[in-house]
């Protein structure tokens, strides 16, 4: 298995790809979710980055996956290399995280999911 934050796939060295940093970070009632954030090219944190929040959440949908994501990637890669931030986070009831995760926005979506995905924008 080759993981794509080595560029080692010889397909795709020529891009220069930004590693993918999984975090995680606990919302203001302390539930922890899992984010990811591609960083531009030569990242300095003093400095300030427009940033695209890449938001598919929802019921059962999970995005921060250690996983090839296809065409996708590649945008939030050519973004990246555009000057921009990409962060994504698994909203309350996404996948892969159990029922008890999922089952809190059963006929409870905006209450619970909204929030949780403004908080992570805003750091």
């Amino acid at each position: 298995m080759v993981s794509l934050n080595d560029n080692k796939v010889a397909e795709l060295a020529d891009y220069h790809l930004s590693p993918v940093e999984f975090i995680k970070f606990r919302t203001h009632d302390g539930m922890e979710l899992n984010a990811w954030m591609i960083k531009p090219a030569n990242f300095d944190p003093a400095k300030k980055y427009p940033a695209l929040v890449y938001t598919y959440g929802g019921p059962h949908a999970q995005v921060v996956t250690n996983a090839w994501s296809g065409s996708t990637f590649l945008w939030h890669q050519l973004m990246a290399q555009k000057g921009f931030a990409i962060f994504a986070v698994d909203n309350r009831g996404s996948a892969g995280r159990g029922h008890l995760f999922e089952e809190p926005i059963h006929f409870d979506l905006g209450r619970r999911k909204c929030p949780t995905s403004g908080m992570a924008s805003h750091g």
